[in-house]
């Protein structure tokens, strides 16, 4: 009947939500999935792609390969986390050949792709640079069909060579999508899990639908969506500039990239800017640092202040941006211009500032990320600064590259709409 057949219809809509929605947590010792009997054409190519984040910086994520007979070589497909580096190694019977990418990022969710064409292997991390290598000989085939694919880790270590063996590390962390050849891997399937893997308390991102002209991102236990330029709201369809966001002075710290979408963790050259509007007359603004080095904005009796250390200036010394107030509920600009030892700041293009840091070090090396709002670490307590910013800021940029306040941040919560 009709209504039986919609009931289907719901029922296998419903599975392929679970599929794509599925997420497993493989933070125990031995959890991994198996999938067994494996038969996809990858004699000559192959395009494989895992969406995970990582817990811990080394482990075995995915691998697909023969048994070795008697120490000989044998042709097997791996992707390993060293260092947090993706690297994958590949074997087409004439020798290891690998190529890596670079670190993944511990606060994000992170889309790898790894494959090859013949004897050309290829790595890729979400949209960024292609990193390219060769396997030696003259093999280019690729024999592996009907092998059991491991994901998370591998029963015996005897499944890889000995080159690889040191690398005996299962992977720690969360695992959200696994496709080959554009056919998807359910992850849902319980049957498939060793013992010890849960389903992942972080929800991944949901179907593309949702976001509109956006992305999705995950945080946390939902997904939000990072809109294209020109769009806004919460699923990215309404048109507009992104919207500023509202820093309540909550005991919550809202963190970004250092460079929007990627981290750095020594610079001696970067510049920055953003808009406020408060009424507070204290505040802390932005955050940078690490063991040593600082760099700090922040509001004293209404007025901008600065202090930073590039590991040479053993004392706080702030340095305030005289003549200009910033707490009349007006939208301020502020852009910071740093080109090693000497930095310029100015408010609304008037009263530059110019600081020079002491001899010797022309670098901040820090953590790779940014604070905006204030923090309540152990390691914040130390500056003795005044309170956390309450107002609004938008607008913010970092080497001419646009930051949106409120879908960059990496920390669990969004910061709230703009309401002053």
């Amino acid at each position: 009947s009709c209504e039986q057949f919609e009931q289907r219809l719901a029922s296998k809509e419903k599975e392929q939500l679970q599929n794509i929605m599925m997420q497993v947590d493989l933070t125990a010792l031995s959890a991994r999935l198996t999938y067994p009997d494996v038969r996809i054409d990858v004699r000559n190519t192959v395009n494989i792609r895992i969406t995970l984040k990582p817990g811990t910086p080394d482990g075995l994520v995915f691998f697909w390969g023969r048994p070795m007979e008697s120490g000989k070589s044998a042709d097997f497909l791996a992707l390993f986390l060293i260092a947090y580096q993706a690297t994958f190694f590949w074997n087409l019977g004439s020798g290891i050949a690998y190529v890596k990418a670079k670190a993944l990022d511990t606060h994000r969710w992170s889309t790898v792709s790894f494959g090859r064409d013949l004897k050309n292997g290829s790595i890729q991390i979400d949209d960024g640079l292609v990193v390219q290598g060769q396997s030696p000989g003259k093999l280019v085939h690729l024999d592996i069909h009907g092998e059991t694919v491991h994901l998370g880790g591998i029963p015996s270590l005897d499944l890889l060579p000995p080159r690889l063996r040191s690398l005996k590390e299962n992977y720690s962390g969360h695992i959200s999508f696994l496709s080959i050849n554009h056919r998807h891997f359910p992850l849902h399937q319980t049957s498939l899990w060793s013992d010890t893997v849960v389903e992942g308390r972080e929800a991944p991102c949901g179907l593309k639908e949702d976001c509109g002209h956006g992305l999705c991102q995950t945080r946390a236990n939902e997904h939000t969506c990072k809109c294209q330029r020109g769009w806004r709201g919460e699923g990215c369809r309404e048109e507009g500039e992104p919207e500023a966001a509202f820093l309540d002075g909550s005991k919550v710290e809202f963190a970004y990239l250092n460079r929007v979408n990627h981290t750095v963790s020594s610079s001696s050259r970067y510049s920055f800017s953003f808009s406020l509007k408060t009424f507070s007359t204290d505040g802390h603004l932005w955050w940078e640092a690490g063991s040593d080095d600082y760099f700090l904005l922040f509001l004293r009796d209404g007025q901008l202040h600065v202090v930073k250390n590039l590991g040479n200036d053993a004392s706080l010394k702030p340095v305030n941006v005289r003549g200009v107030r910033v707490n009349d509920g007006n939208w301020h600009r502020v852009e910071v211009q740093r080109d090693f030892r000497n930095t310029t700041i100015t408010v609304d293009g008037r009263n530059p500032l110019w600081i020079v840091a002491s001899p010797g070090s022309s670098e901040l090396n820090t953590d790779g990320l940014i604070y905006l709002g204030g923090r309540y670490s152990a390691a914040y307590s130390k500056f003795k600064l005044p309170g956390t910013f309450v107002g609004c800021i938008k607008e913010v940029t970092i080497n001419d590259r646009n930051l949106d306040v409120r879908m960059d941040s990496i920390s669990e919560k969004v910061p709230a709409k703009c309401r002053l």
